[in-house]
């Protein structure tokens, strides 16, 4: 699991570096900061129509995992964003995984078992600087 999920946010940190727009079950869209519910599939797109419109997601959540999606608002109306920082953690498991679209690494933090994903643990910072504080490592 710990593998599949590490591989996931390797190929979202080449996904795409101009824009990301996620999306939630039933076309609603994933604020930034905000953590998703378990098992959501999260599309994204270069605007919001086209992530909308997206056939296939960038994520698919199991049924325990929730996500978080940090990205820059500036450009909200459009879709777009020039950068973000994404998040994952399992309920039953111990640790936060990260990445952003500046990074090829894919960091990890300690979290206690059996809470959900809490973007007071995650950060709010939008790119690699997010996991410079205390308590990130890379794997």
């Amino acid at each position: 699991m710990k593998k599949v999920l590490a591989l996931t946010l390797l190929s979202l940190s080449f996904a795409s570096s101009y824009a990301f727009a996620g999306q939630g079950t039933a076309g609603t869209v994933l604020g930034s900061h905000a953590v998703t519910g378990p098992a959501v599939s999260i599309y994204g797109g270069n605007t919001q129509q086209n992530a909308t419109d997206a056939k296939s997601p960038l994520i698919k959540l199991s049924s325990k995992v929730s996500a978080i999606v940090n990205y820059d608002t500036t450009n909200q109306g459009t879709g777009q964003s020039s950068s973000y920082a994404i998040g994952t953690k399992h309920v039953d498991g111990s640790k936060v995984f990260g990445t952003a679209n500046d990074s090829t690494t894919i960091y990890f933090k300690q979290n206690a078992s059996g809470t959900i994903l809490d973007p007071a643990v995650f950060g709010t910072l939008l790119n690699n600087s997010n996991f410079i504080t205390t308590g990130w490592t890379a794997y």
